[in-house]
């Protein structure tokens, strides 16, 4: 009966046997991953009227996002709206009111990105009202508020 050969067998003398030349692993070659090429795509950019009878038009609005703070409690996100409306004659305006942290009230503001230099003027805030962009990092604003 013959002996079956493994990767460890060795003859009748005790000798291991060549298994280089005879090697029963089998390697597994290496499958290819499906490289897919990125799409090619752009955004329009064109201005037109919207009046002339076709409603063709995107759903995006690029918006400039703002963190305004130190604003006293009396505050409401309706007046914080009506008075950055007003400043910038455009009602495009969102209004968030962000979690209190102390005794000031704070507010997520977002607007038109063509509007994003003048907002970010100090002249354009009611002296002591802290604004910068807002960090959207830190996801403390996820937090519900009861108002």
């Amino acid at each position: 009966m013959a002996k079956k050969q493994t990767l460890g067998s060795s003859d009748e003398d005790g000798h291991f046997l060549d298994t280089e030349k005879e090697n029963p692993w089998v390697e597994p070659k290496r499958r290819s991953k499906n490289k897919k090429k990125p799409q090619f795509s752009i955004t329009g950019t064109s201005q037109y009227n919207a009046d002339a009878g076709n409603n063709f038009k995107s759903t995006y609005v690029k918006k400039a996002w703002y963190y305004v703070g130190k604003v006293s409690q009396e505050t409401d996100i309706d007046a914080v709206k009506s008075y950055i409306c007003d400043k910038l004659s455009s009602e495009d305006v969102t209004v968030e009111k962000l979690p209190v942290k102390g005794s000031y009230q704070s507010f997520r503001v977002g607007v038109l990105f063509a509007f994003k230099d003048v907002l970010f003027k100090e002249e354009f805030w009611p002296q002591g009202v802290t604004v910068r962009r807002f960090n959207f990092a830190s996801k403390s604003f996820l937090v519900k508020t009861t108002a």
